[in-house]
């Protein structure tokens, strides 16, 4: 724990919390007490840096023919509640309870029990299964788009050409199926956002701790280090001006990279990102460019603004 507080420059109390969101919460009883996944944890002792170890096999597939076939919300099942009997039964295959076969796969774990209803509140356990559980809804359920590593998109964020990447996230998303997002939270929309830029050939960092607070996305490129802040029905301009209060974008300054900072907002309405904005930031964290979409008010093109304003 200390030598990854060293090299994360963090306290060891924000590697205990950030150990403890990724891969503790695991309950298999009435009681209240929950273990952490011994062989993630093992490998981020390791590794010093938080992935999917145990889920990088991949879900089961006959869990997701399973979810296809289901006519609730995949989301709101988070938070379902189900009796002990129902849990246990899964022996009918052509009517197995989606809730039961979720708890049994490792999706869904124990997280409070009412004595009265004798009745589990189930949910995802941690950040782990969460983010294997959303990679896999990605694969398998936005068929209608290609979202294969490109080379095309690698370029478009070199040239910081962001409308490029934003409009194919729009079609990817568009691609779920309208029942799919009821219930969803910001985190939800958050997992699906990164699965989508692991399957165009990034490798994004989730909730990247700073000395005040997250970062919900960064993208490291070869000359050019990405800060993405999201919400959920806010608006893009709060989402960037969060980075700004909280300085997320000064850890990467002086680093041989120009930083774009991105601000964007989802709608729970459209199901879709809403609005983004961005801005251009030199290697010392000047302001270069602010960038908009081509149809925002800010006028024609995608970048306005002027040379080496400081922030």
């Amino acid at each position: 724990i200390h030598a990854i507080a060293q090299e994360w420059k963090a306290s060891e109390e924000s590697i205990i919390d950030e150990l403890k969101r990724w891969y503790n919460g695991y309950r298999f009883s009435r009681g209240d007490i929950c273990v952490y996944n011994p062989f993630s944890t093992l490998n981020f002792m390791s590794k010093q840096e938080t992935a999917g170890y145990w889920y990088a096999t991949g879900t089961p597939s006959f869990l997701i023919e399973q979810l296809k076939k289901g006519h609730q919300s995949m989301f709101s099942l988070d938070g379902a509640t189900a009796r002990k009997d129902e849990l246990m039964d899964i022996s009918s295959l052509a009517d197995i309870d989606l809730k039961a076969l979720m708890y049994q796969t490792g999706y869904f774990t124990v997280q409070d029990y009412n004595p009265i209803s004798k009745r589990y509140h189930l949910g995802l356990p941690n950040e782990e299964v969460r983010t294997a559980f959303m990679n896999s809804l990605v694969k398998h359920f936005t068929s209608t788009v290609d979202v294969r590593s490109s080379e095309k998109y690698v370029v478009a964020l070199e040239k910081h050409q962001i409308e490029i990447l934003f409009e194919h996230i729009k079609v990817g998303l568009s691609s779920f199926a309208y029942s799919v997002f009821a219930g969803a939270k910001e985190r939800t929309y958050q997992a699906i956002l990164l699965s989508m830029l692991y399957g165009m050939g990034f490798d994004p960092l989730s909730e990247r701790l700073t000395n005040t607070g997250r970062i919900d996305v960064v993208l490291e490129m070869p000359k050019t280090t990405y800060i993405m802040e999201l919400k959920l029905d806010g608006s893009a301009q709060a989402a960037l001006k969060q980075i700004h209060e909280k300085e997320y974008f000064k850890p990467y300054t002086h680093a041989g990279k120009q930083i774009v900072n991105i601000g964007a907002n989802f709608s729970s309405q459209l199901r879709n990102i809403s609005d983004w904005t961005g801005e251009l930031l030199s290697e010392e964290g000047s302001l270069l460019q602010t960038l908009h979409p081509k149809n925002s008010h800010s006028g024609v093109g995608s970048v306005s603004g002027s040379i080496g304003t400081s922030l």
